[in-house]
């Protein structure tokens, strides 16, 4: 223990001063949980492939979303049984798509059922970086690949204010990257990362997109003569002084031009009818009473998402930044844009839409532009052609292919010959 204590204290290449001192009050606070853990690594089994033979994974994650959703459904069916290990409740993972679920109270109680599983593997997913996803890189109960969402170095790079933001979850972001075995990564981001940075070098890395459900048959098409596109996920607001990374001024072009724009708030977003609700949402509300086509709709269980926009035509992925020349970037860097995913569009997809994106997002105009279900919005908005692409939905027959090529069911198999390489 007292070793353990010591190399806490020890200066390492990736932890910077403020990190030690957390990881020694943090330490201070698992004293118990941290005495367990040493009793249970030497009681540790020995079959270190015990995850390989038997076809087994354990997902690790705080909060369980939609991929670990995702990924879990694909698993059942290429005949793998996931553990999942969850610390708050995992409303988005179907029971049936895992063999058990134990929750965790702490990062070190993490550790301490993933050494109880017996499992040599262990797939851990991160929002950013969270204690969990540190304390497993560095008591390692296994091969840890670690899952983030967003790249902090990646976010940051160029913008000196931000960069004093983040720097703390930046610097955990880095630390677990350079412990990790391999990394399983929604998009291209670490792939900018390491341009600047050379972290992680010499791991495996497999990217693994949101990919589609494509459970349900789509709904007949409406034949009303109107055009409804929809906006779902997070979004930034000029309100707030975000005109950047808000997309009020591209979604008042679209409705100019004559469609219908439906907004599903963010679980994060304020309730309708508060204080907070108007402040942020004014200018959407003020184009709803001039135009009669804007409609916000309270937030969705993520598992309705689907089937609710269905209904629509077009799904929107847009900034504000990416669209007009003259607002400069504060809140995020724009040279990560073409390494970046999008969950959302793969609802769209899923929903049967057709899709309006940011020209800088390269990789989902390339993953979608193969078949026919992705129009630059950027392009729109500077040409004025907004009016003539919103009667121009693809045809279903392009939809049902690109879901079914793009459904995780279909590419679950490069997610297993990844988990195969670590016997």
């Amino acid at each position: 223990m007292l070793k353990h204590w010591a190399k806490q204290l020890l200066p390492g290449r990736y932890r910077p001063i403020f990190l030690r001192i957390v990881a020694v009050l943090n330490a201070a606070a698992d004293f118990p949980a941290a005495l367990r853990l040493r009793l249970f690594a030497r009681a540790k089994p020995l079959a270190a492939n015990l995850a390989r033979r038997e076809r087994r994974i354990v997902f690790v994650s705080e909060r369980p979303s939609w991929r670990e959703a995702k990924l879990a459904f694909g698993l059942k069916k290429a005949g793998w049984d996931v553990i999942l290990l969850h610390r708050h409740p995992p409303a988005a993972v179907a029971s049936e798509d895992v063999a058990e679920m134990q929750q965790f109270s702490s990062p070190s109680n993490a550790v301490e059922l993933a050494r109880r599983s017996g499992a040599g593997l262990f797939h851990v997913f991160a929002q950013n970086c969270d204690d969990t996803c540190v304390k497993m890189v560095d008591h390692k109960p296994g091969h840890v690949i670690i899952d983030f969402y967003d790249d902090f170095a990646s976010v940051i790079d160029g913008l000196p204010e931000m960069a004093d933001k983040f720097a703390v979850d930046a610097a955990k972001q880095d630390y677990c990257i350079e412990r990790a075995d391999a990394f399983c990564c929604r998009d291209l981001q670490l792939q900018y990362h390491r341009k600047t940075r050379p972290v992680g070098r010499g791991r495996p890395v497999l990217y693994f997109p949101e990919y589609c459900w494509n459970r349900h048959a789509l709904p007949p098409l409406r034949n009303d003569g109107e055009t409804h596109v929809v906006q779902i996920g997070w979004m930034g607001f000029e309100t707030r002084g975000e005109r950047d990374l808000g997309c009020f001024l591209v979604a008042r072009a679209f409705v100019e031009a004559g469609c219908h724009f439906h907004i599903y708030l963010h679980p994060s977003f304020p309730a309708p009818g508060t204080a907070l609700f108007h402040s942020q949402f004014r200018d959407y509300l003020e184009l709803q009473v001039r135009t009669g086509r804007v409609w916000i709709h309270e937030t969705l269980p993520s598992q309705d998402v689907v089937g609710a926009i269905a209904r629509y035509d077009f799904g929107f992925n847009m900034l504000n930044g990416s669209s007009f020349d003259n607002i400069p970037w504060t809140h995020t860097n724009p040279r990560r844009f073409p390494y970046c995913g999008s969950g959302r569009m793969f609802d769209y997809l899923d929903a049967g839409l057709g899709m309006f994106a940011d020209s800088t997002l390269a990789l989902m105009h390339h993953t979608f532009g193969r078949y026919g279900v992705i129009l630059d919005g950027s392009a729109l908005v500077r040409t004025n052609g907004i009016r003539d692409a919103l009667s121009k939905r693809p045809a279903r027959e392009q939809v049902l292919r690109a879901r079914d090529h793009l459904s995780v069911a279909r590419n679950i198999g490069r997610l297993t010959r990844f988990y195969d390489r670590f016997e």
